[in-house]
């Protein structure tokens, strides 16, 4: 009996925290351990993996990810809410204006 690849068993990781290298230290993420490193932004401020020292990533997939959605983390979807507020703000400033 063979193995196909794609009937692996693949390990997912969900990061939900940051995490920061320190200058001097080396953070090793391959496939011996985790196949995709899923990272759950925060409510307030993004979760990410900051490097100041060294970060070798080899054979693993990193993306962001939505919980809700169970799918990656769609830019168009917070640009179109950032162009909203952005308009709405506009919109309100205006009103503000024109009422003095």
């Amino acid at each position: 009996m063979s193995i196909d690849s794609s009937d692996q068993v693949k390990t997912i990781w969900l990061l939900n925290a940051g995490i920061e290298v320190d200058k001097g230290a080396t953070l090793d993420i391959n496939s011996n351990d985790v196949d995709w490193i899923k990272i759950i932004p925060g409510k307030d401020t993004p979760n990410a993996i900051s490097v100041y020292g060294s970060l070798n990533v080899d054979s693993v997939k990193i993306t962001s990810w939505n919980t809700h959605t169970d799918d990656y983390v769609k830019l168009y979807k917070i640009l179109e809410n950032e162009e909203e507020n952005e308009e709405e703000e506009q919109s309100s400033n205006e009103l503000r204006h024109t009422s003095r």
